[in-house]
This record gives structure tokens, sequence and C-alpha cells, in this order.
């Protein structure tokens, strides 16, 4: 379509009034942009690309989910010990799972591994939520651990 217009033009033009020529005519490609125009266009890239995205990692957040896990073995382990010292489980839906020791240890891992995916999924939209939530959870577990081993060091 431009090349068409700039024969139109070139047609118009008398033959005695030609424009000054410059000494490297213009090529036009494309859209009517100059050769040097769509080079220096294609120099540069248009999307250049993104930095490499370094993983962020939350430490903090880590070390609180280390820590609940590790608090949740040492409850199963001083209970156990406890029990096996004399002590009877309070609770009783506890006190029932508890005579089945490989059974307790699957539920109890599996509970606390189902509460740190679904504090993740919560990380992900509320931090703040899934820290205190978690900070929580490691002081009840870090009550209860205390007292297993109170009650464990009485019997002992």
């Amino acid at each position: 379509m431009v090349e068409f217009a700039f024969f139109v033009l070139a047609l118009a033009l008398p033959p005695g009034n030609e424009p000054a020529a410059s000494p490297v005519p213009p090529r036009v490609y494309g859209f009517g942009l100059p050769a040097q125009a769509q080079q220096s266009r294609t120099d540069k890239p248009v999307l250049q690309e993104p930095a490499p995205r370094r993983r962020k990692r939350d430490w903090l957040y880590h070390g609180l989910e280390v820590n609940y896990a590790l608090l949740n073995a040492l409850d199963l382990v001083t209970t156990f010990s406890s029990l096996a010292h004399g002590a009877r489980e309070a609770n009783p839906v506890a006190g029932a799972l508890l005579r089945n020791k490989p059974a307790a240890v699957l539920i109890k891992g599996g509970i606390t591994g189902g509460v740190l995916f679904a504090l993740r999924r919560v990380k992900k939209h509320d931090s703040t939520l899934a820290y205190t939530t978690l900070g929580f959870l490691n002081v009840v577990y870090g009550v209860v651990v205390a007292h297993n081993f109170g009650v464990y060091f009485r019997l002992k």
C-alpha cells in the first residue's frame, strides 16, 4: 500500500522537478518505515528476558515448621514413655488411639503434615495468619511436651 502511494507520487511529479536524491535512497519496508528505522527497531529486543528469579527462602517460617513437627514427635514419644511407666491418658479418644502405636504414629504424622500443608496454602494468601497460627501451635505443643516430661520424671 505504501509502495503504491510512492509510485503514484512519483508519477504526479513532473520529470524536471524531482526532489534532490539523498546519497542512499531509503528503502521502505512493511509499515512505511525506512530500512534504517526498521533495522534500529529490530536491534532492540521487544521483550527482554526477565532476570532470573531467586527463590525467596523464608527461614523463619521453615524453622517454625520444623519445630512444630519435632514437637509433635516429642509429644508422641513422651506420651508413650509416660504410659509405659504407669501414667494414663486423660483424653479417652487419644487413649483408644494410643493402644496401637503404629496407627498412632501414622495418624499423628498425617495430622501434622496436613496442618503444615494447609498452613502453606494459607500463607500464600495471608502470611500473618499463617505465622501467627504456626507460632501459637508451637507454643501449645511446647507446653504439652513440657507437661509430658514433668509427668514422666515424676513417675520414673
